[in-house]
């Protein structure tokens, strides 16, 4: 025993060094090939882009303390610091993070776990629950998402082992005899919930924030994953505005396993919008990234129109997949290249294997129906025939045009028009970019199919990794209602980077079972491209935009304006998102409209660039991007009453007691605050 010990932790020492050096040569590789300030073709390197981006995040145009009429947070009490808020400009906010964005922990009955699977509890390395001192014994709580290198299911590995471990912690168990939404469940002996949510990470959560921060807690932390302190890099900026989390600033974090139908985020949010507007008495924003979108299109759905009229201010949707992604498709049919490294490296099939097929939000980012359901409505054979259009680049040809359809064109430039300059992916004119959206754009095994509900639900029966409770999964996904995209009920700014090549369409020579049966990934033998962020293409944000804003111009009952925010676009940047700004009343939202939005990979003058580093993921953390978005939220909501604002009912003792407890998130029974902050249903 003593020998297998040894050996066992010298083994991950070593694994841990070894990803270090690897680590490290292959940033040596992708920054140093080329001179430090120039690639070999006089272009930006990767290595200046990172770093001007990475100084970008740190900018801010809204000065401290904002939020709090200019008073130094540093000298008010909790409850000082509330009034001044509340009577200041700035609306609360919530925010919803994306799909793998929330940190998990795992919580082991160590017997229990070892009696129901002792397969998995082997290939973490562990031999027994008693102790002694030659035992491996697995502690009482890990991190599962994204664990240390140095845990026994350390997803980035040389050996397919912690993968084999990993998968075995993070899988759902189906039990057909629990009632309807209780049927995945954690395996026997393990609890997963969010960082911040256990007896060992309570007193760190601030109130759920920490648990999307530091996702990927390792050295050369921002170099290697930009995206992963983008959460706390936006938290930073509204405090230092003079939000205070869990009673202005909210973060949702959520079990991203579970289907958005029957994870708990959206119950989540609709008590936190409940929580912060009794609060304050003031309207609150939601800024949701990614899968939070679709979380909070959901959570959006169960409030009445009167709720959401007095109690939302605006919903900012950012990278948002509303119909899904093809890339997602991509990673259930072979895998996904992004977690595995010169073919050996990084997260193997097992772990992979074991998220796609039992995790019900894998189904609900598949590319969706939505386009074949709504084809022959006017607002989206306006956008098909728009987008058909992309090639031509007459002006007077786009001036007739834009006269036969007044109404829609407003809501995006045409081709006529430049929208950016420098970009290598991208054209400079006013491109949607958008794919055949009514082809058959999967190809598998020399057969064709779309987008269709039964085209997607045929490829994943017949091809995917998931082979187990389909058609559970894609009820869920409608039970969501998402994929109708019914109108939110709020005014939407809906924003989206289109300068990267993002897959639209994929294509497969073989069954893809044929390899990962054998526990072997299997990626595209070639895709088609779009415009997009590297992962969400832009027609998933773009088209939910158009309908809802086609339906506002048409008087749909409960509709409001949306904005239509193209990230990096020069094409109507303006400096005030509000219609009407003034000085005594709430800012308004009267029309529909696009505006360009600058971005940290804005090219200078003359200049070309990918703009990589402004994608899907980092978007959290691009700096003039969150800049525009802190305009969005001083909404000029004042509230010098303190109409309805219940923190008035509260001592210091209770304010402060609000973000320790976070009953809106976690609800225990012991935490002593008013009935009427528990009543958020």
């Amino acid at each position: 025993y003593m020998g297998t010990m040894i050996q066992r932790r010298l083994l991950w020492l070593a694994i841990a060094t070894t990803t270090l050096v690897f680590l490290s040569v292959a940033l040596w590789q992708r920054h140093a090939t080329v001179p430090a300030w120039r690639s070999d073709n006089g272009e930006k390197s990767p290595a200046v882009e990172l770093m001007q981006f990475e100084a970008a995040a740190r900018k801010q145009s809204v000065p401290p303390n904002f939020c709090l009429n200019g008073k130094d947070a540093r000298q008010l009490t909790t409850k000082e610091r509330m009034a001044e808020f509340v009577s200041g400009p700035c609306s609360p906010i919530i925010v919803v993070p994306g799909h793998q964005s929330t940190r998990l922990q795992v919580e082991i009955d160590c017997e229990t776990f070892l009696e129901a699977s002792p397969k998995t509890f082997a290939d973490c390395g562990w031999n027994t629950c008693q102790k002694s001192f030659f035992a491996s014994i697995p502690k009482k709580e890990y991190t599962i998402w994204v664990p240390s290198l140095s845990d026994p299911m350390a997803i980035l590995s040389l050996t397919e082992k912690p993968s084999k471990c990993f998968g075995g912690l993070i899988r759902l168990i189906y039990n057909a005899s629990e009632e309807p939404g209780k049927r995945f469940r954690d395996a026997p002996g393990l609890k997963v919930t969010w960082f911040g949510n256990t007896d060992t990470t309570r007193s760190q959560s601030s109130c759920g924030s920490t648990a999307s921060e530091t996702i990927f807690s390792m050295p050369l932390e921002e170099t290697l994953c930009p995206s992963c302190s983008g959460m706390r890099d936006f938290r930073q900026y509204f405090e230092s505005m003079g939000y205070q989390s869990g009673l202005t600033y909210q973060t949702i974090p959520y079990d991203f396993r579970r289907s958005v139908a029957k994870n708990d985020a959206s119950t989540l949010l609709v008590r936190s919008i409940r929580a912060l507007h009794a609060l304050t008495g003031k309207k609150v924003v939601i800024y949701a990234h990614s899968l939070g979108n679709l979380i909070t299109h959901s959570a959006l759905q169960g409030m009445t129109q009167q709720e959401k009229d007095e109690k939302v201010q605006l919903f900012i949707s950012v990278a948002a997949p509303l119909i899904g992604a093809p890339k997602a498709l991509q990673v259930a049919l072979g895998g996904n290249p992004d977690y595995i490294y010169y073919g050996t490296y990084g997260m193997h099939i097992a772990g992979q294997r074991s998220m796609i097929e039992s995790h019900g939000v894998a189904i609900d980012l598949l590319p969706s129906f939505t386009i074949q359901l709504f084809k022959d409505e006017e607002w989206a054979a306006n956008l098909l025939e728009r987008a058909s259009l992309d090639s031509k680049t007459n002006l007077s040809f786009w001036a007739k045009w834009k006269a036969e359809h007044k109404q829609f064109s407003s809501y995006f430039p045409t081709p006529a028009q430049k929208c950016f300059d420098g970009f290598q992916e991208r054209p400079d004119e006013c491109y949607l970019l958008f794919p055949d959206l009514l082809a058959k754009n999967f190809k598998i095994n020399g057969k064709e199919f779309g987008t269709g509900y039964e085209d997607i639900r045929k490829v994943i029966h017949s091809y995917s990794m998931k082979r187990t409770y389909i058609d559970e999964f894609f009820s869920e996904k409608n039970q969501s209602g998402v994929p109708w995209l019914e109108n939110p009920g709020v005014p939407v700014a809906v924003a989206f980077y289109s300068h990267l090549i993002t897959t639209t369409g994929i294509t497969y020579n073989s069954n893809p079972r044929d390899k990962t049966d054998k526990q072997k990934f299997y990626f595209p033998d070639s895709v088609t491209n779009g415009g997009g962020d590297g992962v969400v293409p832009t027609y998933s944000s773009l088209l939910p935009a158009i309908k809802w804003a086609w339906e506002f111009d048409n008087s749909y009952p409960g509709s409001k304006p949306v904005k239509i925010l193209e990230l990096c676009s020069q094409q109507n940047q303006k400096q005030d998102f509000y219609d009407i700004n003034s000085d005594d009343e709430p800012n308004q939202l009267i029309s529909n409209e696009y505006i360009g939005v600058p971005c940290a990979c804005q090219p200078a003058p003359g200049k070309k660039t990918k703009g990589s580093v402004c994608c899907h993921s980092t978007v959290i953390r691009d700096g003039p991007v969150n800049d525009y978005v802190a305009k969005m939220v001083i909404s000029n909501d004042r509230n010098p009453s303190f109409v309805g604002a219940g923190f008035t009912k509260l001592s210091e003792e209770e304010l402060q007691n609000i973000p320790l407890e976070c009953p809106q998130l976690t609800r225990p029974n012991h935490v002593v605050v008013p009935d009427w902050l528990l009543a958020t249903k």
